[in-house]
C-alpha cells in the first residue's frame, strides 16, 4: 500500500543544535521550548508481509511475530495501572524470559496509544507516525545503568543486553493505523539516523530519529489481531549483532481511514543473557566503558533550562527525587501515557 509517514527533516538547525524533546514542561523560561524537532511527511510504499511473516526472525531481521493464545482484549484493563504493573508486566517478563532463555528481564516502561478520528473523518495521530528507534547505542547503555546500577559494567563483560519492544493491539483488528518497520538492510546509519536527546524527569536518554531516504523499504502486517504480538529490537549491546535495532512508526491506512480508532500497547524491557563461552579479545562484544562515543559539539540549550527554579519545583508531579526503577508506580508521568 502507499501511505504517508513522518520523518525528521534535514534542517539546517541540526548542524549547530542537537535535536531534543522534553517531557518536563519548560514554563516561565524566556526563549525555552519543549522540542526543536522539525518533521516532514513523505509518501512510502509498504509491503504487506501477511503470509510470509513467519519467516521473520528477531536476530536476522530485527523483529518477529509471536502468538498469544489468550490475549487480554479489555480496553479497561489497560487503563488500570495496577493491573498493568501487577499482571501485564509479569506476563511480558515471563514471555521474554522464555523466548531468550534470559538470565534477567526488567520490564521498565510502557505506553498505551489510541488514534483518534479527526473532524474530516480520518483516523489520525501525529504522535505515532514519526519513524524512530527508541534508543541509540549510548541511550541503551544509559538505560542499562539506570536499571542495573553499579553491576552494569560487570554484566557487560560477561553477557549481552537487548532492549525489546513488545507491541500489540488491545481490543480489535488493526485497520486504521498499522505499525510499519523499515528493513534494516536498507538503512544507511551514518546518513539516515539522528541522535536525539530525550529529557525525562529522572534522567536524560538518547534515541534515534530517521531521515527520509528513497532507498528505504518498509513492511507492515495487515489485519493484525490482538493475539499477534510484534517483538522487535531497539538496542543490542553486542556490536557484532547482525541487526542491533529496527526503525518503526505508525502509518495511516489509505483505505481503512474510517475504521474504529486503533488502541494498542507497547512494553519495553531490558533483556540480559550470559555468554555461553568466555569472551575472546576483539570478539565484537565491547565493554561499555571501552566504546568511544562521538563527543557532542552541537548546542544543547535544554541543559540550561532543566535547572531553572520553575523546573525543579519539588511539589511538581514530575518530582525527580522520588524515582526508583524498582517501583514503577512512582513515575506515572513517563510510564503511563495515553496519547490521543
Amino acid at each position: 500500500m502507499k501511505t504517508s509517514i513522518n520523518y525528521l527533516k534535514r534542517d539546517e538547525l541540526f548542524r549547530t543544535q542537537k535535536p531534543f524533546f522534553s517531557n518536563i514542561p519548560f514554563q516561565g523560561i524566556v526563549g525555552a521550548c519543549n522540542s526543536n524537532i522539525v518533521s516532514e511527511e513523505h509518501l512510502a510504499e509498504l509491503e504487506d508481509i501477511r503470509g510470509s511473516h513467519h519467516l521473520l526472525n528477531l536476530e536476522s531481521d530485527g523483529l518477529q511475530l509471536i502468538n498469544d493464545l489468550c490475549p487480554p482484549t479489555d480496553w479497561g484493563l489497560f487503563m488500570n495501572q495496577g493491573w498493568i504493573y501487577g499482571t501485564y508486566y509479569p506476563y511480558v517478563q515471563d514471555l521474554l524470559s522464555w523466548h531468550f532463555q534470559a538470565d534477567s528481564v526488567i520490564v521498565y516502561d510502557h505506553s498505551v496509544f489510541m488514534s483518534y478520528v479527526s473532524t474530516c473523518g480520518k483516523a489520525r495521530s501525529s504522535e505515532l507516525s514519526t519513524a524512530r528507534i527508541d534508543l541509540s547505542y549510548g541511550g541503551g547503555l544509559e538505560t542499562a545503568r539506570l536499571l542495573h546500577g553499579g553491576k552494569t559494567q560487570q554484566l557487560l563483560e560477561n553477557g549481552r543486553f537487548r532492549m525489546i519492544n513488545v507491541w500489540r493491539s488491545i481490543d480489535g483488528v488493526v485497520e486504521s493505523w498499522p505499525l510499519a518497520f523499515t528493513l534494516p538492510y536498507t538503512i544507511n546509519a551514518q546518513r539516515d539516523l539522528e541522535p536525539t536527546d530525550m529529557i525525562l524527569p529522572h534522567y536524560t536518554g538518547e534515541m534515534l530519529y530517521v531521515y527520509h531516504n528513497e532507498a528505504h523499504k518498509m513492511i507492515y502486517l495487515s489485519q493484525q489481531e490482538p493475539h499477534e504480538l510484534w517483538m522487535f529490537k531497539c538496542f543490542d549491546s553486542d556490536q557484532s549483532a547482525k541487526v542491533p535495532c529496527i526503525p518503526h512508526g505508525g502509518v495511516p491506512h489509505p483505505i481503512h481511514h474510517d475504521s474504529p480508532p486503533r488502541r494498542s500497547v507497547e512494553v519495553r524491557a531490558l533483556v540480559y543473557t550470559l555468554d555461553d563461552e568466555p569472551r575472546k579479545e576483539n570478539s565484537g562484544h565491547q565493554r561499555g566503558d571501552d566504546i568511544v562515543q562521538q563527543s557532542e559539539r552541537r548546542a544543547q540549550p535544554w541543559k540550561a533550562w532543566v535547572n531553572h527554579p520553575s523546573v525543579r519545583d519539588p511539589d511538581a508531579a514530575w518530582n525527580t527525587w522520588t524515582y526508583d526503577p524498582r517501583r514503577p508506580g512512582e513515575k506515572p508521568w513517563i510510564r503511563w501515557m495515553v496519547r490521543s
